[in-house]
């Protein structure tokens, strides 16, 4: 019976949902509303019900309830970034500040999940962490001199080993993820796919400090990446740091970046391709690396 009732329940607030999608395409905002609402007091800690309330109020014009709502959602634990940036209901609140600190939330619970999802080994850490400072501890007094003893005898030495073969020295094969361990590389993959968006979320907003510090983290946690330093020198020319900029593109091409078309269009990088340096410097190390590393046939 309580399976039934269960199944019963689901059913109604699937209901109620198609209702209230229903009744937002008709126009009808106190309709969808409500109904929303009513789909929120029957699992008032889904949050997915608090998005769906946050794109109903969006539509209707009220951007602070809207706003509250997505805040709930993210209190509650939503994780899905890619989802409150894409769903068009949510356009006319994705440009206010506010929205940004949600984001941040919202990113900080797709981290927590994945690390739910790819638990660090005992011992370890996912993450990098700093590490504690050692605590203080009062100084050891000297030990007492020990006694002076007779040297002893002179033992017989033993016959010398046998020289064991030479053995041939097997390559140590560079771990993909710069140094993390290899069950965490799944880890820092997904999380880099998290904080991307944040990155142009950033820039848009013109708060080139923040994306150069998501840019950073991500460099710390996969360093051999090339696209990471890319992205981190176009940061850099956008804010109007060319000498950065320049560093932060060389060390992607140290790293293997091959996409000349990508330096010669990105927009981002406009105030550098004047310069004959880009071209000489930056254009010609990544050119080297696609020849010596062309990619696959397709």
């Amino acid at each position: 019976m309580k399976r039934i009732l269960e199944a019963i329940c689901r059913a109604s607030l699937f209901a109620t949902l198609l209702f209230s999608f229903a009744a937002l395409d008709a126009d009808d905002f106190e309709a969808a509303r409500a109904l929303s609402r009513e789909a929120i007091a029957a699992k008032p800690n889904d949050p997915a019900n608090h998005v769906t309330l946050a794109g109903i109020e969006a539509q209707a014009g009220d951007k602070a309830a809207a706003l509250a709502a997505l805040r709930r959602a993210a209190q509650l634990g939503y994780p899905d970034l890619n989802a409150i940036g894409e769903i068009p209901a949510l356009a006319s609140v994705r440009d206010d500040p506010a929205f940004k600190d949600i984001a941040y939330h919202i990113a900080r619970n797709a981290i927590a999940e994945l690390e739910r999802r790819f638990p660090p080994a005992p011992g370890s850490s996912a993450l990098p962490l700093p590490t504690p400072a050692p605590p203080v501890l009062p100084p050891v007094p000297p030990a007492p001199a020990p006694p002076t003893l007779p040297p002893p005898a002179a033992a017989p030495l033993p016959p010398p080993l046998p020289q064991a073969p030479d053995t041939p020295q097997v390559p140590r094969i560079p771990n993909p993820s710069g140094g993390a361990a290899p069950e965490a590389a799944d880890y820092f993959q997904a999380a880099v796919e998290i904080l991307n968006p944040l990155v142009g979320m950033a820039v848009k907003n013109g708060d080139f400090d923040e994306a150069r510090r998501l840019c950073q983290k991500m460099i710390g946690w996969q360093p051999n990446s090339p696209t990471h330093y890319y992205n981190l020198g176009c940061v850099e020319a956008l804010a109007g740091n060319k000498s950065l900029a320049y560093a932060a593109l060389q060390r992607a091409n140290e790293r293997g970046f091959s996409d000349v078309n990508l330096l010669n269009s990105d927009p981002d990088l406009a105030s550098l391709r004047d310069e004959r340096a880009f071209h000489d410097d930056i254009g010609y190390r990544a050119a080297l690396n696609a020849i010596q590393n062309p990619p696959p046939p397709k």
